[in-house]
C-alpha cells in the first residue's frame, strides 16, 4: 500500500526546517546546541498497542532517534489522557479489544483533531487499509514494517501537526538550519 499523506498545508515550498526539497535532516534533527525540535516543541509520539512487546520495541526505537514516547494499552487510555493541545502524531494498531485503531481515529477527527494518526497493523488487506485512510488517516504501515521509513513518517506527522496547530520554528533556529550553522 503506498504512503498516502493528507496533511498539506504548511508553507509547499519549504518544510519546517526551510528546506525547499521537502526533506527533513532526520528524526530528531535541525537542533541548535543539542536541542532537538521535538524536544523543543515539547512534541510527543504516542502509540496505542494492546501488545506490550510492541509498545516497547517502538518507544525504543522511537527514543533512540530523540523522541518523547508516551504508550498505551489501549485506545480508551489514550482518550482519557489526550489533550489536543499537546503537539504530536499518534501510532495506532488497527486491531486491539475494545476500540481499535480505525475507531480511535474516527473519534480523533468527531473531536475535531487534527492529530496526525498512523494506522500499523499485522494484516495486509486492501479494505483495512482503505477505511483507515477514507477515516483521515495519514498513512497505513504494515508490521513488519522498515525503522527508517516509520522514524521518516513520523518526522513528517510531527512537522505537519506543528504547522497545523499553528506554532512556528523560532527564527534563530530556522535561519541556523538553513545557513547550515
Amino acid at each position: 500500500m503506498p504512503k498516502q499523506t493528507i496533511y498539506r498545508h504548511c508553507q509547499p515550498e519549504t518544510n519546517l526546517f526551510g528546506r525547499a526539497d521537502g526533506r527533513s535532516f532526520g528524526p530528531g534533527v535541525g537542533n541548535v546546541k543539542g536541542e532537538s525540535v521535538s524536544r523543543r516543541y515539547r512534541t510527543t509520539v504516542f502509540v496505542v498497542d494492546d501488545e506490550l512487546a510492541v509498545r516497547d520495541s517502538l518507544k525504543w526505537l522511537l527514543e533512540a532517534a530523540g523522541y518523547r514516547v508516551v504508550t498505551y494499552g489501549s485506545a480508551g487510555e489514550f482518550l482519557d489522557d489526550y489533550r489536543p493541545d499537546r503537539p504530536g502524531c499518534l501510532l495506532a494498531d488497527v486491531c486491539m479489544p475494545g476500540i481499535g485503531g480505525i475507531e480511535l481515529l474516527r473519534e480523533l477527527r468527531n473531536r475535531k483533531s487534527v492529530l496526525p494518526v498512523v494506522i500499523l497493523t499485522g494484516y495486509s488487506e486492501a479494505q483495512i487499509a482503505s477505511a483507515a485512510l477514507e477515516a483521515g488517516a495519514m498513512t497505513f504501515l504494515e508490521k513488519p514494517f522498515n525503522d527508517r521509513e516509520l522514524l521518516s513518517i513520523v518526522e513528517e506527522a510531527l512537522t505537519e501537526n506543528l504547522c497545523r496547530l499553528g506554532l512556528t520554528m523560532p527564527p534563530e533556529l530556522r535561519s541556523a538550519v538553513q545557513t547550515g550553522a
